[in-house]
C-alpha cells in the first residue's frame, strides 16, 4: 500500500534553492501555497492527478504569476 504522505524536494523560483515539502497523495489534484523555507516567499504549488490516483505533475511557482 501506497504511504499517503510523500516528500517531495523542489526548487524556490524566487530564490531558487531547494526546498523539501509533503504532499498529500490522498487530496487529489489541489493547488495551495507554501512559504519557501529558506526565503519565505510565498510558492504557490499545483499538484496534478490522475484517474488512478497517481502524482503526474508539482508545478511550485511565484505566487504572483
Amino acid at each position: 500500500m501506497t504511504e499517503p504522505l510523500e516528500h517531495r524536494l523542489i526548487d524556490c523560483p524566487y530564490c531558487g534553492e531547494p526546498f523539501e515539502i509533503v504532499v498529500d497523495l490522498s487530496a487529489g489534484s489541489q493547488s495551495y501555497v507554501e512559504d519557501c523555507h529558506v526565503c519565505c516567499r510565498p510558492v504557490q504549488l499545483d499538484l496534478v492527478f490522475d484517474l488512478t490516483g497517481k502524482l503526474v505533475e508539482l508545478r511550485a511557482r511565484r505566487d504572483d504569476e
